[in-house]
């Protein structure tokens, strides 16, 4: 398997969109810390966060209902 680094990563950033077509969250690779990885920035406030591979894989053991929920809105 490939690293995040040889990756096919489009030249710069990937931005995520919302049904509406608005640009919701930008995301580029970062290796200017230690090792690499995703910079994730909201374009609505400008806000980074930087998440590793680690930080990237234990999204994948939390359950879905605890990601989709949404500051105390009930589904």
């Amino acid at each position: 398997m490939s690293s995040f680094e040889d990756a096919a990563w489009p030249g710069g950033a990937v931005e995520l969109r919302d049904a509406a077509g608005r640009v919701l969250v930008r995301l580029e690779q970062d290796s200017a810390a230690n090792g690499q990885r995703l910079k994730i920035t909201s374009v609505l406030t400008g806000e980074v966060q930087y998440v590793d591979a680690l930080m990237l894989e234990a999204l994948t053991w939390l359950p879905d209902e605890l990601l989709s929920a949404r500051d105390g809105e009930e589904e």
